[in-house]
This record gives C-alpha cells, sequence and structure tokens, in this order.
C-alpha cells in the first residue's frame, strides 16, 4: 500500500492508481464478457434453458458419476398450427411455457432444450417413485396451461447403460405419444364431419 507518500512523489502515486484502476476495469470487462460468452454457448436464447451443448457436458462430466437417472422426453403438439394460424410469436410463447413448466418442476440445471420444439428434462440420484411423480408434475402442469406436449420417459436405477441409448427410449416413447394424439385428433375430426 501507499501511505503518506512524499509531495514530489504524488504524482508517480497518481499515476499507478490510475494503471491499477485501468487494469482492474478490464479484468472486470474480460469476467462479464466471459460470462456473457458461456451463456451464450451453453443456454438457449429464446427458453434461457439449457442447450444441446451443456446436454453432452452433462453427459460427459456428470453421468458416470450418478446412482441413478430418470429422463423425460417432451415434444410440442400442435406448434406447426399455432405458428401458421397465430404467428411465430405464438408459437414461442407456447416454446417458453414448456421450458417454464419443465424448470418448475425438474429445475434450471437439468432441462435441455435440444433444438426446435424438443425437449429433454434429467433428474439423477432418486427413486422411481420420485421420477415418475414429478413428470406427473409436469403433465399436470402443460394440461393446467393448455401446452399440450407428446412425452416419454425411461428411468434407471444405476448408470451402466448408454445414456444416448436412455434417451433413444425415452424418444421413441414419446414419437408414439405423439402418433396417439394426431390419431386421436384425427378421429375426433372425422366423428365431428359424420
Amino acid at each position: 500500500g501507499i501511505d503518506n507518500p512524499l509531495r514530489k512523489h504524488m504524482e508517480d502515486v497518481v499515476r499507478i492508481f490510475e494503471m491499477v484502476g485501468y487494469i482492474m476495469s478490464i479484468i472486470i470487462r474480460q469476467r462479464d464478457n466471459v460470462k456473457i460468452l458461456r451463456r451464450l454457448s451453453y443456454e438457449d436464447q429464446l427458453t434461457g434453458v439449457k442447450n444441446r451443448r451443456e446436454f453432452d457436458t452433462f453427459i460427459k462430466n456428470e453421468y458416470p458419476n450418478i446412482s441413478s437417472v430418470g429422463v423425460l422426453s417432451c415434444d410440442l403438439n400442435g406448434l406447426k398450427r399455432i405458428n401458421d394460424t397465430m404467428g411465430h410469436e405464438a408459437g414461442d410463447k407456447f416454446i417458453t411455457k414448456v421450458a417454464e413448466n419443465l424448470t418448475k418442476i425438474f429445475g434450471y440445471n437439468y432441462v435441455y432444450r435440444m433444438g426446435g420444439d424438443e425437449f429433454i428434462a434429467v433428474d439423477i440420484n432418486l427413486t422411481i417413485t420420485e421420477f415418475e411423480l414429478k413428470v406427473k408434475k409436469v403433465l399436470e402442469l402443460m394440461k393446467k396451461d393448455n401446452t399440450p406436449v407428446a412425452t416419454g420417459y425411461v428411468f434407471k436405477a444405476d448408470n451402466k447403460t448408454n445414456f444416448y441409448s436412455i434417451v433413444d427410449e425415452a424418444d421413441k416413447k414419446m414419437y408414439e405419444d405423439k402418433e396417439k394424439y394426431y390419431s386421436d385428433i384425427n378421429n375426433e375430426r372425422r366423428r365431428s364431419t359424420i
């Protein structure tokens, strides 16, 4: 530190403080820019949930160290119709609402937007009963908010299965649910025209 410098050194002391202040401002700006870049790299810009890059980071860094895992695959039903009839802003609100509902139940750290209208929610180190309760709560929220989604989920009591295989299994169940949803809608349309 500098305590009571001599008057003849005062000009040098001022320059040193100015230089230190300048360096500190650069360091703070750099820190803030790194935070922004990280957020842009690992968060979905529309919904604020994690993105596919962060999902791959989870698989690489966290999945090997867990005791159990549940994966919920989620895809919006009717997004194209909303975009075509109400506009893309309404479609974006629909996507955002689904992300909000998923994070309410699964938390911010384990909800990922995989692209378009596809999401994956993951939960770790819990029982199948706890995981299925979370899935049930999500479905109740979606129904309450009138945000129809197709879902499929898988639970594994260990981490021995390749994680991408678990995701594929959850996706397959989700696509079966989506097919049933559109089949039911088509059947309702046929009945209403008879």
